[in-house]
């Protein structure tokens, strides 16, 4: 899925998923897991100074919403919104503000979270 995604589209995936982790008050083993394999899956060769731009620049849920609305792709939005809520059912700690962020890219975006609920 990567090699596809244009650089911006990166970030608001690696936004959205350390959005999520920073939403509880602990990170756990899976959500550990999610971003190292996110970190090594094909077309995040750019992951560490992607995560680092993230880092510097999303200091609030208003910045990373704001990411959100500047992506325009159809399926990389899909993509993200699934890979997102994929990501936050890793474990048994949910945060509503993780049900939050996704319900703002469902709204924002056009996809009914539903449907995404209902794709394997």
């Amino acid at each position: 899925m990567a090699s596809t995604m244009t650089r911006e589209e990166k970030i608001v995936l690696i936004a959205v998923m350390r959005y999520i982790v920073t939403a509880g008050s602990v990170i756990t083993d899976s959500e550990a897991e999610g971003i190292d394999d996110l970190a090594h899956e094909p077309g995040f060769e750019d992951f560490s100074g992607l995560f680092d731009e993230v880092d510097r620049s999303v200091k609030s849920k208003e910045d990373l919403e704001a990411l959100i609305r500047r992506v325009t792709n159809p399926e990389s939005r899909k993509n993200i919104l699934k890979r997102s809520l994929d990501f936050s059912r890793a474990d048994a700690n949910f945060d509503p503000r993780e049900l939050g962020i996704l319900n703002y890219m469902s709204r924002e975006w056009g996809i009914d979270l539903e449907s995404m609920n209902n794709q394997e």
